[in-house]
C-alpha cells in the first residue's frame, strides 16, 4: 500500500473509474491480465500503453502506444 522513494512515500490508489478519470494520464507498464484493459481505457483521459495491452481493441485517439 505504501513505498517510500528518497524520502517520498508514494501510496497506492484504488482502480475505479473516479481514479482514472481524474488522472492527468495513466500508463500501463505490465500487461496483468487480470485487469479490464478495455474498461479502463474508457475510464481515462489519456493512456500510455507500454505494453500492447490494448491490442485489439477499438481504442480513441487518446490511446498512445509506446
Amino acid at each position: 500500500p505504501t513505498l517510500e522513494v528518497d524520502g517520498a512515500v508514494l501510496e497506492s490508489v484504488a482502480l475505479d473509474a473516479d481514479t482514472l478519470q481524474a488522472a492527468d494520464c495513466v500508463v500501463i507498464a505490465t500487461d496483468h491480465k487480470s485487469y479490464d484493459w478495455a474498461w479502463v481505457a474508457a475510464q481515462a483521459r489519456l493512456l500510455v500503453d507500454t505494453r500492447n495491452a490494448t491490442a485489439g481493441l477499438d481504442t480513441a485517439a487518446r490511446v498512445v502506444k509506446l
